[in-house]
């Protein structure tokens, strides 16, 4: 695992997110992924080494994800319907919650047991991410939708926000 950056300082940390070109990536993403179907978009949101930390399973995680994925938000799916009515931050967050439950209870069905709370966050929130770059969803949709995207925390980021929080300023 790389070692999460460390600053000096609030400002620091403030001024190197203000220079992460977010919209720079999401503009560049939905170009590349033009011609994409939703399996391929849904097959790339969440890498290998994520689901390396899942071992001794019945199936393998990538295949019950990416199944799930696919079939969650297959365009005019009611759940893909759900997400193009979505137009303020707590409309989003329900409607988030309930795609993570759907997850939670696909991966105990397959896996047969429960998926940790923190990663059945962090899949989810790794499938929106990249499903603002899938062209089905209108341009003008996806750029709202990123607005309401939540970070997936995983042990990197949080020990990176640990980090900050040690500058003993509020960030």
């Amino acid at each position: 695992m790389p070692t999460p950056k460390q600053w000096s300082s609030a400002a620091e940390l403030i001024a190197d997110m203000r220079s992460c070109d977010w919209q720079g990536w999401f503009s560049e993403g939905r170009i590349k992924h033009v011609n994409s179907d939703w399996q391929s978009i849904a097959n790339g949101a969440v890498g290998a080494n994520t689901f390396r930390a899942f071992t001794k399973l019945p199936s393998r995680p990538s295949v019950v994800f990416r199944e799930w994925a696919y079939k969650s938000l297959a365009g005019g799916s009611s759940r893909y319907s759900g997400l193009m009515a979505v137009n303020s931050q707590a409309e989003y967050d329900k409607w988030l919650k309930e795609l993570a439950g759907s997850f939670r209870r696909r991966w105990k069905r397959e896996m047969g047991s429960d998926i940790p709370f923190g990663p059945s966050l962090k899949l989810p929130n790794l499938l929106m991410k990249c499903a603002c770059l899938w062209h089905e969803v209108p341009k003008s949709k996806s750029n709202r939708l990123i607005w309401y995207l939540h970070v997936p925390l995983d042990s990197y980021t949080i020990q990176a926000v640990r980090n900050c929080t040690a500058l003993g300023g509020t960030v």
